[in-house]
């Protein structure tokens, strides 16, 4: 009888090691990040997953690094999560990732968050009370600050500030600092005033903190000015609409632009400034009109912040770097890509790349692929544009399955991998 008991148990053991990627219970250690370039997260009725697309000579470490950089040379794969024996477990439902210098955040549909090392995988689960809030609409009122799209910043002492919204009553976004200097033990702190519901917020090397809240007790919108010392300065800019932009610049300092509003009359032009304690300091007159509908997206390239603006004809470039470097450039398109710190604009209908000179907004051309040879495929996310073709993702159409496929330079077409379902959210990791 003793026998059979252990042979039960011996089975029950192999048992569970066999079939240990099912279980869900074991505690998340690493996930399998490594050589990314981007990550996304599919959707479908099952659930979602996450995936990742990364260079295969990556992985050979002999490899060049021209090699590296051909679409060609791409492949996709389903990242898998570890517990601290180094076995697979399963985790469902991610929702949510954020990229960062050293880390990415991943979120799971189970109010489960975790900082995750870009260099050795390992995650760092974040308490409930601490999960990022993540606001999608990046033109929400007071939130235009421009480092800020995704509400998650970083300073330069290994610091990381996002806001965390209060479910229960009176249900406001707090801004906190998170210390990452020992990974083993995060550290939290609370950095806005307590009766602060902050809408936007921009945070300089030194972690001087400028943010706009709503007042709870007068319901109005305003602007405070948090100092690295952790004393909160009155700011000198005033509330409302006339003060919302807001960016790091390359020099370490903060810098804002002010609705030109003298005589009480909205003009068509704006004030580029400083801000140091708290106090915006006008530097020059610009021709920036500050509604939110006329702004694409802040670039960084070749150590410079561009910032798009399509309202004019032709487009602008705004270089916001600093108060020495600034400069208006008329450009014909609109950037929406960097690749290899070069700015680019990509039309995703045509598959056009164009090459833009920062210096002067002139533009030459990069390539123009066969579009026609997508027409099996009904496009549904541009996940990489490289100067050697395009990785895309679509329904093929001859099938129905939602695949990862690439359109190279010589418009060959590349089935890569089928996935779950449609892709909801992606991030580049460099």
């Amino acid at each position: 009888m003793i026998k059979f008991l252990l042979a039960i148990v011996l089975v029950a053991f192999f048992s569970c090691k066999k079939d240990g990627v099912n279980n869900t219970n074991r505690k998340l250690y690493s996930i399998s990040i490594s050589n990314s370039s981007n990550l996304f997260i599919t959707s479908d009725k099952s659930g979602n997953k996450l995936y990742g697309l990364r260079s295969k000579s990556l992985i050979n470490k002999s490899a060049s690094i021209s090699a590296s950089n051909n679409s060609r040379d791409s492949e996709v794969f389903e990242v898998k999560y570890y517990d601290d024996l180094g076995e697979e477990i399963v985790k469902s439902n991610p929702t949510q990732i954020f990229n960062l210098t050293n880390y990415i955040i991943l979120v799971f549909d189970n109010f489960e968050a975790y900082f995750v090392s870009k260099r050795d995988e390992k995650v760092f689960e974040i308490p409930l009370r601490y999960l990022p809030h993540y606001v999608e609409n990046k033109y929400t009122y007071l939130s235009q600050y421009l480092n800020t799209i995704d509400k998650i910043q970083e300073d330069g002492n290994n610091n990381i500030y996002y806001t965390t919204y209060e479910s229960s009553s009176p249900h406001k976004k707090t801004l906190y600092k998170v210390s990452l200097s020992n990974s083993s033990l995060l550290q939290y702190e609370e950095v806005s005033a307590v009766n602060d519901d902050i809408n936007g917020f921009c945070v300089d090397v030194n972690g001087n903190i400028s943010y706009g809240y709503r007042d709870n007790k007068t319901q109005e919108y305003k602007y405070r000015y948090r100092k690295a010392d952790g004393s909160f300065v009155s700011p000198n800019f005033p509330s409302q609409s006339n003060y919302n932009r807001v960016w790091i610049g390359t020099d370490g300092n903060m810098y804002g632009i002010q609705s030109n509003v003298e005589g009480n009359i909205h003009h068509k032009n704006s004030y580029f400034g400083k801000i140091e304690n708290g106090i915006f300091s006008k530097i020059k007159l610009i021709n920036m009109d500050l509604n939110d509908w006329k702004f694409g997206e802040v670039f960084k390239v070749k150590g410079q912040l561009f910032h798009a603006y399509y309202d004019y004809n032709p487009n602008k470039l705004f270089n916001i770097s600093n108060e020495h470097d600034y400069a208006e450039i008329s450009c014909a398109v609109e950037p929406n890509y960097v690749i290899n710190d070069d700015l680019y604009y990509f039309d995703k209908v045509k598959f056009i790349l164009t090459l833009i000179n920062i210096k002067n907004g002139s533009t030459s051309h990069v390539f123009d692929l066969d579009e026609n040879q997508l027409g099996n495929f009904d496009i549904d996310k541009i996940l990489k544009v490289s100067i050697d073709g395009v990785v895309f993702s679509g329904v093929d159409l001859s099938n129905g399955q939602y695949v990862v496929s690439t359109l190279d330079i010589n418009n060959e077409l590349i089935k890569r991998e089928v996935i779950s379902g449609e892709i909801k959210t992606f991030i580049a990791l460099n």
